[in-house]
């Protein structure tokens, strides 16, 4: 055979080797996965642990979680290779080791791939901003050991109802004063009941980058009842956050009030009063009463009314002067003048 022969059969078979590659490309590319399809899945780990079932189903939802092994902390991200190539980022808890996979995105054989990172030896900065308030908290904070810090209300404020902001290695665990989605356990916190305090708390396993929390303190006003045969079970609360407190009478010889008023007072604005239904809520049952934050802008007052119901025989009623209406306020007079009728 000539060089030339041996040559064409080399590139013949060349050609052919090419075509056959271009054409399984080009299935795989354009095939189609039916709802329901069966694939297998395994795990690539590394510093972390934990478990995958044998195998997963196109458009079934999937919840996996690592932990980490002994002198590994878990990773930022995790990822998750297909068989025939191509990768996704599923949701991912860099604290928690949460893994969701959305079922939409199995779409074949799948490889879940996660590797820890060296257990941190230097301890974080920690960065506590936030006005009206004090602490003497820790600037450092040690993976491995829980971190607390207590913030102290300035004279005249109270806490805030919850921390502003908590961030741990740049992730938000709290913004807005709410928590990010599966950050709950990750940072806790907890006011006095009197509102002077609040401390917060960040487990040691969750110490894994720098942390920053912004909590601060908030005008505190008083809350009092024109009433005196009613009391209150919370007399003072911090401009701004949503109030709730419940009446009750003052001893067995009253009564929950029918409704109530509510009015903004000091002595510099005068009173304002409040919408029932818009700004606040009162149930006459229980005595609960919830009051907008919004709305909570200076010192608050609770009127109690009273239904006044007549049962006549043969007389008329005339309510006298400013009295015309159908309750009586406690602690304000309710005149009426009764008329016999005639015969």
């Amino acid at each position: 055979m000539s060089i030339k022969t041996i040559k064409r059969t080399i590139l013949s078979i060349t050609l052919i080797i090419l075509a056959f590659t271009c054409a399984l490309g080009i299935s795989n590319l354009y095939k189609t996965y039916a709802a329901g399809e069966t694939y297998n899945i395994s795990k690539n780990y590394t510093g972390v642990t934990g478990d995958v079932p044998m195998n997963v189903t196109n458009g079934v939802d999937l919840d996996l979680t690592i932990q980490p092994e002994s002198g590994y902390v878990l990773p930022d991200s995790v990822t998750v290779q297909y068989l025939n190539g191509g990768d996704f980022t599923p949701t991912y808890n860099r604290f928690t080791g949460a893994i969701h996979i959305d079922g939409s995105l199995i779409t074949d054989n799948i490889t879940v791939v996660a590797t820890g990172v060296a257990e941190p030896e230097n301890p974080f900065s920690v960065t506590l901003i936030g006005s009206n308030r004090t602490t003497s908290s820790s600037d450092t904070a040690t993976y491995g050991t829980d971190y607390v810090a207590v913030f102290t209300a300035d004279s005249g404020y109270i806490m805030y109802n919850s921390p502003y902001t908590i961030s741990i290695g740049g992730t938000s665990v709290i913004s807005s004063g709410s928590y990010a989605s599966g950050m709950n356990s990750v940072a806790t916190y907890s006011r006095s009941a009197d509102g002077s305090t609040m401390t917060v708390t960040i487990p040691g396993q969750y110490v894994v980058g720098n942390i920053r929390i912004n909590c601060g303190g908030v005008e505190q006003v008083k809350m009092s009842s024109a009433s005196s045969h009613l009391t209150i079970g919370s007399y003072t609360f911090a401009l701004g956050s949503d109030l709730d407190f419940t009446l009750s009478p003052a001893d067995v010889s009253y009564q929950l009030p029918s409704s109530i008023d509510v009015y903004l007072y000091s002595a510099t604005s005068g009173g304002t009063q409040l919408t029932v239904g818009t700004d606040y809520t009162y149930n006459s049952t229980s005595g609960a009463v919830h009051i907008e934050g919004t709305v909570l802008t200076d010192n608050v007052v609770i009127v109690a009314r009273y239904n006044v119901t007549y049962h006549l025989t043969n007389a008329t009623a005339t309510a006298m002067n400013n009295y015309n209406r159908d309750y009586a306020i406690d602690g304000s007079d309710w005149k009426v003048t009764l008329t016999p009728s005639a015969d």
